[in-house]
């Protein structure tokens, strides 16, 4: 047992982007400091944890990438869950309304949709990786992303896509499948 009386503390705990991925400044207001990136010493007046865990996610070139990638996955939970806090309204008012994806649980809405499209996109990222987006089109233009994923350490490239392929069209069906494309919106030259 301790003699002293325990002292309780109040307010939020601290975020895991304090942990050995940011320096804590000086307070600037209660419970409220300045922090600086442990890799690329970028610094911020407020370092609030969202935009802390956003710059190690997508800005940080120093970051390592196993911790880059530990925070874009808390960055996509936060923006989930956002999206889960404002549905408060009826879908099908806004048919055409854009919505961000972050999780699939059922994304085909049963065995009556059909007519799928499956499209790649690929790009680098400022750190300089090969990401490479699946995403699932439907004939009402909606779109959901499967699969997310890093080939910046595959050499195989071709190979690995392949196998993706193969495994989503395992997933969602093969006669649910109309075409396969490749987006290439900026980098395929000729196109506007």
């Amino acid at each position: 047992m301790s003699s002293g009386p325990s002292k309780v503390s109040k307010g939020r705990p601290p975020s895991d982007v304090w942990c050995n991925h940011m320096i804590q400044g000086n307070m600037q207001s209660r419970g409220h400091y300045s922090a600086t990136c442990s890799y690329c010493r970028q610094y911020w007046r407020q370092g609030r944890p969202q935009v802390l865990s956003a710059h190690l996610a997508n800005h940080c070139k120093k970051c390592p990438d196993d911790v880059s990638l530990y925070f874009a996955k808390i960055v996509g939970k936060n923006l989930a869950k956002e999206e889960e806090e404002s549905a408060d309204e009826d879908e099908s008012d806004y048919p055409n309304k854009r919505v961000r994806q972050t999780g699939i649980k059922n994304f085909y809405g049963g065995e009556k949709e059909s007519n799928f499209t499956i499209a790649l996109d690929g790009w680098t990222d400022p750190r300089g990786n090969s990401l490479w987006a699946f995403i699932l089109l439907t004939p009402s233009r909606k779109e959901y992303l499967l699969q997310l994923e890093d080939l910046s350490k595959n050499s195989h490239t071709a190979e690995y896509l392949s196998k993706v392929i193969n495994d989503i069209i395992c997933k969602v069906g093969i006669s649910k499948i109309v075409a396969i494309i490749k987006r290439c919106f900026i980098t395929c030259p000729g196109q506007s």
